[in-house]
């Protein structure tokens, strides 16, 4: 593999970072950094585009990234494509990435090895992804009102099809934290839940996920059907939901959606449990909005619209508890 030895002196160089761990550092960790991360995926395109409705295995391809110290490094990784909505509706498909946990483990990593990645959707977009940027942006600002929520990396990536019949790809995409990693992060495990009862659940984190996805306009979520929601069973044996998947949020609006409305959905929570969280996300509003404003893949105008919505939805979060109870007919579809 090339580059293996640099790799390898530059995870044991890093490895300070996780001292305090008794695993090895993930993947994830090791490819994280505040810029979009340089990467190169080759992979038979062709012919993933041509049948992603019918062939969903995994085939083979390379990962190619340039590291912290600016070295290129491969890595072989499986590929495949995944999703529903998008899959049938986008012209480039969702993907999955697997790498195999013999190579993690001889590069020094933990053995996480499985990745989405988030591409963009229409071949309108190539030379923007301006939706899969606000998507992006909408998990920063989750990860800064949600403790227990996926992280996600941009990438600047360029597709190369291995039989060399599509040109070159060269545009963004995001990958996002594997479940296992997120679980072992908490102290927990993923489960498996369906029809979920809410007295089972974390109510602090579900009234956290129940508000956040009201603030960004995302009805596109279910705590009955388990829908864009992973569970993780605590030591306490509650189970609390990460939230992924925000496409759908009128603070994205690609043009392939009819969503994007501001709705409490009737998720059994008291006054009081919504009063807390409502403090807190009205506590950091400012820190929302910069983060929307430093924001530097979005053009001006995007983000001026962007803030303009965020700002709606905390006049609207101050009576939180009275729109709830106006729309509690709607029950959790």
């Amino acid at each position: 593999m090339k580059n293996l030895v640099l790799t390898l002196l530059l995870i044991i160089g890093n490895q300070f970072l996780f001292a305090s761990e008794s695993r090895p550092m993930p993947l994830f960790d090791f490819l994280k950094q505040d810029q979009p991360l340089e990467v190169v995926l080759k992979t038979d395109l062709s012919t993933m585009i041509d049948s992603k409705m019918t062939n969903h295995d995994y085939q083979t391809g390379i990962f190619t990234f340039k590291g912290k110290d600016g070295k290129k490094n491969e890595i072989p990784v499986k590929v495949k494509v995944r999703g529903k909505f998008r899959l049938k509706t986008c012209d480039f498909p969702p993907m999955k990435l697997k790498f195999k946990k013999a190579e993690l483990a001889l590069m020094g990593l933990d053995t996480f090895n499985k990745f989405k990645l988030v591409t963009h959707c229409l071949d309108s977009e190539i030379a923007t992804a301006t939706y899969l940027k606000k998507e992006y942006l909408a998990y920063q600002m989750m990860n800064h009102l949600v403790e227990h929520s996926f992280r996600t990396q941009l990438l600047s990536i360029r597709y190369v099809d291995s039989k060399g019949e599509m040109a070159p790809i060269e545009t963004t995409a995001f990958i996002i934290e594997e479940d296992e990693q997120v679980a072992t992060r908490m102290g927990g495990e993923i489960v498996k839940s369906f029809n979920t009862n809410p007295d089972k659940v974390d109510k602090v984190q579900l009234a956290k996920i129940a508000l956040f996805n009201y603030m960004i306009g995302n009805s596109d979520w279910s705590l009955k059907r388990s829908k864009n929601l992973k569970f993780v069973q605590m030591p306490n044996g509650k189970l609390c939901p990460i939230a992924y998947d925000f496409d759908f949020a009128g603070l994205v609006t690609p043009p392939y959606i009819k969503y994007g409305e501001r709705i409490m959905k009737d998720i059994h929570l008291s006054d009081d449990e919504l009063k807390s969280v409502k403090e807190d996300f009205l506590s950091k509003k400012d820190v929302l909005l910069q983060i929307i404003k430093t924001f530097k893949y979005s053009t001006s105008s995007e983000k001026r619209a962007m803030r303009k919505y965020i700002e709606a939805s905390f006049e609207k979060l101050k009576s939180v508890e009275a729109i709830f109870k106006e729309q509690s007919a709607v029950l959790m579809k």
